[in-house]
């Protein structure tokens, strides 16, 4: 717990530090901050920036990666790739859950929507894949 300005042994209770019944408190919850690597490998590695750890590994394609983000929850991946896919990732087993197909070309870009319901894909050979999270994808 953190109290003005420094952190309390575990041991202390909110009267240790003058907390009084009645009072007002707001609870801030700071998740982790992590960071997302991507490599010619064909990897893309989670990080733990507080610690230094890989804290998950994502290994499925055959080309490298060329663009990964997280969606809005932080519990999905998703990676382009040039071996003309796009992936989405769960984060926290770093299971392929679906694997967008369909581009000629080198997948450069790939984007949730703001609701995380709808990925969009671009390939250097301007051709667009739209699909719905729970779909296996589809070409337009």
């Amino acid at each position: 717990m953190v109290f003005r300005v420094g952190q309390l042994p575990c041991s202390a209770s909110l009267s240790d530090v003058g907390v009084m019944d009645g009072s007002e408190l707001q609870l801030v919850i700071l998740p982790f901050p992590v960071l997302l690597t991507l490599s010619r490998d064909g990897t893309a590695k989670v990080w733990r920036t507080d610690t230094g750890e890989c804290t998950i590994t994502i290994d499925g394609h055959r080309e490298p990666i060329v663009r990964a983000v997280f969606n809005k929850d932080g519990n999905l991946i998703l990676t382009a790739s040039g071996d003309r896919t796009a992936k989405i990732w769960l984060t926290d087993t770093g299971e392929c859950k679906i694997s967008y197909e369909g581009h000629r070309d080198w997948v450069t870009s790939a984007v949730f929507n703001a609701d995380g319901g709808l990925v969009l894909t671009a390939a250097c050979a301007v051709s667009f894949t739209q699909g719905r999270e729970h779909a296996a994808g589809c070409t337009i």
